[in-house]
């Protein structure tokens, strides 16, 4: 494996970045799928993001479906909590940054950070109704 990552050139380490970048917009496209709604438009947008970037992943290096199947688990697991509004627009972004070179791999170490803090913004979940509950 050591061997492998030093014969590894720029080239495909742009490629592989692309393919974690993708990840997480697969994996984004993932959540958006178990939000209420827009069901078929999230199941296209995973479609798309795991079949460029599975080629990619395959395109690049032996272990690169890995590095993809990775970020995706990662992405849908940390951004679950996004509104259901927000979700056609992160992809869209995730998508289009991961061609951005070393976007693809920012995408994928923050997407933990900012599920996070989405977790700690959200608070309890129907905590406003204990004001009317009576004793």
């Amino acid at each position: 494996m050591a061997a492998r990552l030093g014969a590894m050139s720029l080239f495909d380490w742009y490629w592989l970045g692309v393919s974690a970048g993708l990840g997480v917009a697969a994996g984004t496209a993932a959540g958006w799928i178990q939000a209420a709604g827009a069901k078929v438009l999230g199941a296209l947008a995973f479609a798309l993001a795991a079949l460029v970037g599975i080629f990619v992943a395959f395109f690049v290096a032996g272990w690169g479906p890995a590095v993809w199947a990775a970020a995706a688990t990662v992405a849908w697991i940390a951004l679950r909590r996004l509104g259901r509004a927000a979700f056609p627009a992160a992809f869209l972004g995730f998508a289009v940054l991961a061609f951005v070179p070393l976007v693809g791999y920012v995408e994928a170490v923050t997407a933990p950070l900012v599920g996070e803090r989405l977790k700690r913004r959200a608070g309890e979940k129907y905590a406003g109704l204990r004001v009317l509950a009576k004793d």
